[in-house]
């Protein structure tokens, strides 16, 4: 064994790299679920997705949104999704709150068991991170607000 060797461990930065800008025919303060279904249905292009899309409004302390972002694009009926997704999104951008939007293709905004788990999980996860989840939201035909409807 040698002595005075050294470890080389690597350096790195994080980036966050802003892909591009939305306009939305819509005002950027949440202040209702209608304010958030007609954000989420031009983020989500319900229209043209045939499989489930997940993604988060990151917004600012008056509710403005800050970003959008894409998390987890599934099949027709599943999307597999981490809350580690979310939150490494969040903390790059230092936000203190967000909306977890995704779509059901069949229209129908009914929530599954897992729905109800991964909006109940990110929950805890914002209570430790200290960045509140404002509401969680099914669009499909209609809206299912989580927060709106008491399912959380």
């Amino acid at each position: 064994k040698e002595t005075g060797m050294k470890n080389i461990f690597p350096s790195y930065k994080l980036t966050l790299v802003r892909e591009k800008d939305n306009q939305y025919e819509v005002d950027n303060v949440i202040n209702n679920p209608k304010d958030i279904e007609a954000i989420a249905r031009n983020v989500l292009q319900i229209d043209k997705n045939a499989e489930e899309v997940v993604c988060i409004l990151a917004l600012n302390i008056k509710n403005k949104v800050e970003a959008t972002f894409e998390v987890s694009r599934g099949t027709v009926n599943a999307s597999l999704i981490s809350p580690r997704d979310i939150f490494k999104r969040l903390l790059l951008l230092n936000v203190p709150k967000f909306i977890t939007i995704h779509n059901h293709p069949s229209g129908n905004t009914e929530a599954s068991y897992n729905d109800i788990q991964l909006c109940k999980c990110l929950n805890e996860c914002g209570v430790i991170m200290n960045i509140k989840q404002v509401d969680f939201c099914i669009i499909g035909k209609d809206i299912n607000s989580f927060k709106e409807n008491g399912l959380y």
